[in-house]
C-alpha cells in the first residue's frame, strides 16, 4: 500500500477485491492522485475520468 498510494485502487492485480466509496468528490481526488496531478488544481479531466473508469471496471462494488 505504501509503495503504491492511490494507484492501488487502478491495479489490475487486484480486479474484483477492490470497494469504493460512491462518491464525485471522492473519485475526482483519487484519480487526481492517480494521475500524478495536485487534487487541489487538476487540469487534466480526461485523464481524470480515464482513471474513474478504470477504477470502476476493477471494483466488485461501491
Amino acid at each position: 500500500m505504501k509503495e503504491k498510494g492511490a494507484k492501488i485502487l487502478i491495479d489490475e492485480a487486484l480486479k474484483g477485491k477492490i470497494g469504493g466509496w460512491s462518491d464525485w468528490r471522492t473519485h475526482i481526488w483519487y484519480a487526481s492522485l492517480q494521475t500524478g496531478q495536485d487534487p487541489n488544481g487538476a487540469e487534466d479531466m480526461d485523464a481524470i475520468w480515464d482513471a474513474i473508469r478504470a477504477h470502476r471496471d476493477l471494483a466488485l462494488k461501491y
